[in-house]
């Protein structure tokens, strides 16, 4: 039986970065991946970003937030109008009783 840690120190991989290497290769939807491919996909994602990459990551990111925070506003803007919508109205003074009632 080899010796996992064994083999990310030949790979100059942490653990931490193991871990997060194995959730690239394998997504969400599985829990299991063979030793093969997670040594061949460590190796083909082993060596270090160029600056475009890292540029390109760094837009793609601000992209995001952009459009999270448009989908929030707008969520927010519903929230708004749904309160209004179905809110029970609120008196803020007393109104008195029309003539000849009384309380």
């Amino acid at each position: 039986q080899l010796d996992i840690q064994v083999i990310f120190d030949a790979m100059d991989i942490t653990t931490d970065t193991a871990w997060h290497l194995f959730r690239l290769l394998i997504g969400d939807d599985k829990q299991r991946i063979d030793l093969d491919t997670f040594v061949e996909g460590c190796l083909r994602l082993q060596g270090t970003a160029k600056t475009m990459d890292v540029k390109l990551l760094a837009y793609e990111s601000e992209w995001t937030v952009k459009k999270v925070d448009e989908i929030m506003k707008y969520l927010e803007a519903w929230d708004v109008k749904f309160q209004q919508l179905f809110s029970p109205p609120v008196c803020t003074k007393a109104v008195p009783p029309p003539n000849g009632y009384s309380l």
